[in-house]
């Protein structure tokens, strides 16, 4: 009995994956590494659990609100690194998240320049995202 598919679709210029074409059986390691995905929520509610999904240089500017909760609560794995995402949008998980356990897992890197800014308020010091509404203490 296979316990994990593994599928190799790097380097394709693909821009968009049919969930129908995505009906596995048993959890996948999906490399869609190097293509030209922006969208993922199709992708990510068409694996099983316990499945990978690997979308490093890929066009993703941000992740959709419906794929966070569905990582809260479905134990898949994606890798966004070396996308062009938002940085608010990274400040937008990072508020979603905080505080929240996820079955799942999402690591982000954005190739954008994000900017922070540094605050001394009292004897702490904050960091936040420029233009942000949202300091944290460290």
């Amino acid at each position: 009995m296979v316990k994990s598919l593994s599928i190799f679709l790097k380097n394709n210029q693909i821009t968009d994956i049919n969930p129908e074409a995505l009906t596995p059986t048993v959890p996948i390691n999906l490399h869609l590494e190097n293509n030209k995905i922006s969208l993922i929520s199709s992708i990510v509610f068409s694996v099983k659990e316990k499945s990978m999904i690997y979308l490093s240089k890929n066009q993703v500017g941000c992740v959709s609100d419906d794929v966070i909760e569905w990582l809260k609560v479905r134990n898949i794995a994606v890798d966004l690194k070396a996308n062009p995402v938002q940085c608010e949008c990274i400040e937008r998980i990072d508020k979603i998240t905080i505080g929240q356990e996820l079955r799942g897992e999402i690591i982000v890197e954005t190739t954008l320049p994000c900017y922070f800014q540094f605050a001394f308020f009292g004897n702490e010091w904050f960091i936040s995202l420029y233009n942000a509404n949202l300091w944290m203490r460290f």
